[in-house]
């Protein structure tokens, strides 16, 4: 019997993310909706915004896509509720994007991750998530073909602006960092899935580095959930505060940021 083709999910999220970067040279590529709110006249005129939804139309081809050509890719029949539970987890993520649209929300810098993550434990929890939204939950396939899309934004013109020494800096910092809290967490008495996700998310990139982390070494869901919990309890009052703790010491914008993104950041020419 011929053995079915099918390709592992890394490659996949490969294949997709060279996909729709060859798609974008073409200049075909989808359009982020606004809505940029501050009050309640505001949100009805994004809400009934036509454009908007054509943009939101157009997004939705592109995740519905990439589902359709990661199911195929994978060898898997594509299932019957694939474009329903696409529907409406796309609705999910537009909501936590409306909410973090607000002015007030963008000033306090709290991002869209929060959101969608208290969304989703209020359905899981609360609501019960339902059968047919399941085939559409392919998290790690997203966020793998994300991280290879975040990287291919990284140009050669600005590693050389960045200058040698913050290139070093960054590789540094991220060596030094992830392998000091690989052995903190053998001092608490974590096993060695809990140490990877955990090191991977404070060294790298917080809850995207943990999924990929999770994916790689085949972790447990479970703790998964742990980290990305752990990640945004401590993350997010670090980005509110951290900024006003950088002016009252009088940091520079450079050494701020630096010390924020624990990146070089060269200054603006005079």
């Amino acid at each position: 019997m011929q053995k079915k083709f099918a390709l592992h999910e890394d490659w996949i999220s490969v294949i997709l993310a060279f996909a729709a970067i060859f798609l974008i040279m073409l200049g075909i590529k989808p359009a982020m909706p606004k809505f940029d709110w501050a009050g309640g006249g505001d949100l009805l005129a994004r809400l009934t915004d036509l454009g908007n939804y054509g943009k939101l139309a157009g997004m939705f081809c592109w995740v519905l896509g990439a589902l359709l050509i990661a199911y195929v890719l994978g060898g898997k029949k594509v299932p019957a509720g694939l474009f329903s539970g696409a529907l409406a987890i796309f609705a999910i993520s537009m909501f936590a994007q409306v909410i973090t649209s607000n002015a007030a929300i963008k000033d306090l810098g709290i991002e869209i991750v929060l959101f969608s993550l208290l969304l989703g434990l209020f359905i899981s929890n609360v609501l019960g998530l339902p059968e047919w939204i399941k085939p559409a939950l392919q998290t790690e396939l997203f966020i793998k073909t994300g991280l290879v899309l975040l990287g291919s934004g990284i140009i050669f013109q600005e590693l050389v602006k960045g200058g040698g020494l913050g290139v070093l800096q960054s590789v540094v910092v991220v060596f030094s960092v992830w392998y000091f809290t690989f052995w903190l967490c053998k001092k608490f008495g974590l096993d060695d899935e809990f140490r990877m996700m955990i090191s991977s998310a404070v060294s790298i990139c917080g809850v995207s580095a943990a999924i990929a982390t999770s994916g790689a070494i085949e972790g447990d869901n479970k703790k998964l959930s742990h980290v990305i919990s752990l990640v945004l309890i401590v993350a997010i009052p670090m980005m509110i505060f951290m900024p006003y703790i950088a002016q009252w010491m009088g940091m520079p914008p450079e050494m701020a940021g630096a010390w924020l993104g624990a990146r070089s950041i060269p200054p603006e020419p005079l």
